[in-house]
């Protein structure tokens, strides 16, 4: 009955949220919550950070490798580790340079890729014309993103600072913001009135409340 408990709970604030940001810390069965969290997140926007990339002992290529191979091409990797893990390397708005490891162009080819698999016009496009444009590939990538179809990855540092701002970049281009959420319909306290609320400041305060008790 717990366990039940605490998947309704789960259940019921997954309306909250429009967008899902998934830590993986490099440690023994973080593959194993990462694949529940995406079962768990459905359709929802979803977005994996890997950190600790400078940490000692840490094989970040094997973690990448791994992720990959559980998740197919339904994960992007944005950046790499650079310099020993002491910064990222872009793979995708502007793929120049060296990683720790792989190749910059050919994870920007992947990306490509990837992108263009779930998008038929853009493919056909790539297909006649042999390349496209950083802004068609970054509004792809977007439309992608918060239908759920792709998660993009991420490495970074949080502790010394490494590939954070990449990554708030990221998070503003490419995941959703509260105002473009459908509107919402609920009922009204003490009655059983519907009542529509869109995504606006301008709107009376609505509250979903999921959990009330520990």
């Amino acid at each position: 009955r717990g366990d039940r408990l605490g998947f309704d709970r789960r259940r019921r604030c997954r309306a909250a949220p429009e967008r899902r940001q998934s830590l993986v810390r490099q440690l023994p069965g973080e593959l194993q919550l990462l694949r529940q969290r995406f079962e768990f997140s459905l359709r929802l926007c979803r977005l994996v950070i890997v950190n600790k990339i400078d940490a000692e002992n840490v094989d970040c290529e094997a973690v990448l490798a791994s992720i990959r191979a559980a998740f197919g091409n339904e994960c992007l990797t944005i950046n790499l580790p650079a310099d020993g893990g002491r910064r990222v390397v872009d793979c995708f708005f502007n793929p120049s340079g060296t990683a720790d490891f792989s190749s910059v162009a050919e994870a920007h080819q992947a990306l490509v890729d990837q992108v263009i698999e779930v998008d038929e016009e853009l493919m056909a496009k790539y297909l006649e014309q042999g390349e496209l444009s950083a802004e068609e590939l970054s509004t792809a990538l977007r439309a992608a993103t918060l239908q759920g179809d792709l998660a993009p990855l991420a490495v970074g540092s949080t502790l010394r600072n490494i590939g954070i701002h990449p990554l708030l970049d990221l998070v503003v281009d490419f995941l959703p913001s509260p105002l473009e959420r459908p509107p919402i319909a609920g009922t009204r306290p003490r009655s059983t009135d519907v009542v529509v609320r869109q995504p606006s400041e301008k709107e009376p305060l609505a509250a979903l409340v999921f959990k009330t008790i520990a």
